[in-house]
């Protein structure tokens, strides 16, 4: 979480970051985009809520534009992911450098068996 405003030392919770971002986990995934994704986007202070994907390369942004209304995108493989308040953008490699992923299998294909087709004999 970045938070812009001062914070004291025995403070443990905070009602005003700027940015705050959530790593998935099995048990979490559907809370950060449902529950959480929408009492975030209650607060006044929030800029972006950033959602990054535990088992892939995957960061689902949230963020208020410049009409105060929120937007939605999904950065998958590469991308840069602005960080409002900071001024600074990550790219998907910095955000996962030394980060063990998974190895998630593709669906195996679906093999067809070819008929013979004789056109001398039609068969």
């Amino acid at each position: 979480m970045v938070v812009c405003t001062p914070v004291g030392d025995l403070d443990v919770v905070t009602k005003s970051p700027c940015v705050v971002v959530e790593v998935t986990s099995p048990s979490t995934a559907r809370i950060d985009r449902g529950e959480k994704l929408d009492a975030y986007r209650q607060l006044a202070t929030l800029h972006a809520y950033l959602i990054v994907d535990h088992r892939r390369r995957r960061v689902e942004r949230h963020w208020r534009d410049v009409a105060g209304e929120w937007q939605r995108e999904d950065l998958v493989t590469e991308g840069r992911v602005p960080i409002p308040c900071l001024d600074v953008e990550l790219t998907l490699d910095e955000i996962y450098e030394r980060v063990e992923l998974p190895a998630v299998a593709e669906p195996e294909s679906v093999g067809y068996e070819v008929d013979e087709y004789d056109a001398d004999t039609d068969e």
